[in-house]
């Protein structure tokens, strides 16, 4: 941050204003997904090269290759750890005044109930049990034209699905 200056006339006199901590920036992009593994990325700060700025709000399981006190255009390299807890994270850092916000999906695994199924050869109908964490999603698809999912083919969490053949 800078301060700058400016001047205002008024017929003969001259009025002088100085503003402390003037710095203008911008964040690309200004929001990351990951997914549950992790990974790493990247923020492009864009600011005048006077304009000092710095990170903040930095969780534990993000982590900065610098730190500390930056100024003007910079890219930012960071690495977000895997996420082994069944529900999202959200971190909103403070990057050069400006937020930046860091999304990692839950550890989603789970199972089924029951694994399998045996049917007779003219026609059945059974329910899975899916046993998955809240915020976990899941799609069911048929890996074949003669089974039919009946209800519901997608859920969040804890469901099940019907399905026929």
């Amino acid at each position: 941050m800078y301060e700058r200056s400016g001047t205002i006339h008024i017929e003969d006199a001259l009025f002088t204003v100085t503003q402390d901590n003037y710095c203008t920036a911008r964040l690309e992009p200004g929001r990351q997904v990951f997914e549950n593994s992790g990974g790493t990325g990247n923020i492009l700060v864009k600011a005048d090269k006077k304009c000092k700025w710095s990170t903040d709000n930095i969780p534990d399981w993000i982590t900065f290759t610098s730190s500390g006190e930056q100024s003007g255009v910079q890219t930012l390299s960071y690495t977000v750890s895997q996420n082994t807890h069944p529900f999202i994270r959200d971190a909103r850092l403070d990057i050069a005044g400006k937020p930046f916000v860091v999304t990692q999906k839950p550890a989603c695994t789970g199972d089924l109930s029951p694994l399998y199924s045996e049917m007779d050869a003219s026609w059945g109908e059974a329910t899975v049990q899916i046993n998955l964490p809240p915020d976990c999603p899941w799609r069911v698809e048929p890996g074949a034209d003669w089974i039919s999912i009946t209800s519901p083919d997608s859920g969040m969490g804890p469901g099940f699905f019907t399905y026929t053949v």
